[in-house]
């Protein structure tokens, strides 16, 4: 299973419904998620808010347990040219969380890893949910994060349904 950040790089001169009175022409990145069979490739197309995207760039990261599993960062252009994108601005170690469960997919950036959700517990901000794995990636060459953390979520068990069960 391949799970893919989708970067939606718009162009620097588009103009933007969510801030006009703000904009100053610096670019806007708008995020999905993909779970599919393969990793994308430079040059695959999809399509997301009305228009046709192109992915310009692709960073792969291996699993530390050896896994088959995988995770790209897909980095896509409407004209599919590598874009010019903002620098990171911290200088402290670039990680990201994802959690998948079967109705949402949420992503965070912690800057501390007590901000990290526990294997067991109930994901912060999907109720219901609750990490049930956890697989770590990092890039086969520099990327945009040192480390990624996949979570697979799993129904959290009410006491009421613990009950019934036994």
């Amino acid at each position: 299973m391949n799970v893919t950040q989708l970067v939606f790089s718009w162009p620097r001169e588009a103009q933007y419904s969510c801030e006009p009175d703000t904009y100053q022409g610096w670019a806007i990145e708008d995020y999905d998620f993909e779970m599919s069979g393969v990793a994308p490739a430079a040059g695959d197309v999809r399509s997301w808010e009305g228009r046709q995207w192109t992915v310009a760039q692709v960073e792969n990261y291996s699993p530390a347990d050896g896994s088959e599993n995988s995770f790209s960062v897909a980095v896509l252009t409407m004209n599919g040219q590598v874009p010019d994108r903002d620098p990171w601005d911290s200088s402290g170690q670039r990680l990201m969380y994802v959690c998948i469960s079967p109705d949402d997919v949420l992503f965070g950036l912690p800057e501390h890893s007590e901000a990290l959700p526990k294997v067991g517990s109930e994901v912060h901000d999907m109720p219901g949910w609750v990490a049930s794995t956890v697989r770590e990636f990092e890039p086969v060459t520099e990327g945009t994060y040192d480390q990624v953390l996949v979570y697979w979520c799993a129904a959290a068990v009410v006491p009421q349904q613990q009950a019934i069960a036994a």
